[in-house]
């Protein structure tokens, strides 16, 4: 015999399926565009990196060109070919030591941030590198 109240109660595990469901593809979309932010920024560092190492031997090398422009031409061969990068290449020089200075900004398209109003999102990157003579540490030791 059925009694009265499991009539009102029909239907409810579809109202919970759905709200689960919900739960989870908002999880499943902060995983993945989660790891494609991870995976733009890595990308955005790589060229950082090369960047400014590169701008530092040009730097430092007698000879070696213009530091800004093998940074910004390490940039781009590392990935950074897009026409809406910014690079910028800047330079410091604290006493006697010079350093070149990359920072890489890279907007990409979400996958599911779009829904909530991030269709596009940016990530950015910094690298330093500096030329040292090799004594210029005193008091230090080797390490054999």
């Amino acid at each position: 015999m059925i009694s009265g109240n499991s009539s009102k109660e029909r239907g409810q595990g579809i109202v919970i399926v759905a709200l689960m469901m919900i739960a989870f593809l908002a999880v499943l979309a902060l995983t993945i565009d989660g790891g494609l932010t991870y995976a733009q920024r890595r990308r955005a560092q790589n060229a950082a990196d090369s960047g400014a190492l590169a701008g530092a031997r040009a730097m430092c090398s007698t000879g070696g060109g213009d530091p800004f422009v093998a940074a910004r031409d390490y940039a781009s061969r590392n990935g950074i070919q897009d026409v809406n990068t910014n690079v910028a290449v800047s330079s410091s020089q604290v006493g006697t030591v010079s350093s070149v200075i990359v920072t890489v900004t890279l907007p990409y398209d979400t996958f599911f941030a779009g829904v909530i109003g991030y269709a596009q999102t940016q990530v950015g990157a910094v690298a330093e590198a500096a030329c040292y003579t090799p004594c210029s540490g005193a008091g230090v030791l080797p390490v054999a």
